[in-house]
């Protein structure tokens, strides 16, 4: 940005010179029309209408029920159980599965027996000074 007399005035860069936005309006729309009609002559359809042409491709409609799922707007499941609060109590069965479950997994206590290099549970080491 350059100051001239209190204003300031915005510097930019042209790189590539002026820009014609006709010319460039009309390049866009003739390529997107040549686009339309090479997949028009590939594919024996008009898509600007929307309909089958006649060519060496063959369409036939289908029912909605008669393609598979995944061309639908949208697939209809079967309704799913409701899934449970985290912090919802819960019956007595599975609270003493659970509390199983946690044991199973749960690291084994360290022995009482102090050994080099063992730091006794809930106390954090101490780094070494050297000075």
């Amino acid at each position: 940005m350059e100051r001239q007399l209190g204003k300031i005035v915005h510097t930019q860069r042209n790189l590539f010179g002026p820009v014609d936005h006709e010319q460039l309006q009309w390049d866009f729309q003739h390529m997107l029309r040549s686009n339309i009609e090479v997949a028009q002559q590939k594919w024996n359809f008009d898509f600007l209408r929307d309909v089958p042409v006649e060519g060496f491709l063959q369409w036939e409609e289908l029912g909605g029920h008669e393609v598979p799922a995944f061309y639908h707007s949208c697939v209809v499941r079967e309704s799913r159980r409701p899934l449970r609060r985290l912090h919802q109590p819960v019956c007595r069965e599975e609270k003493a599965h659970q509390l199983t479950l946690a044991a199973l997994v749960e690291k084994p206590k360290a022995s009482n027996q102090t050994g080099a290099g063992k730091v006794p549970e809930g106390k954090k080491r101490r780094q070494t000074s050297l000075t």
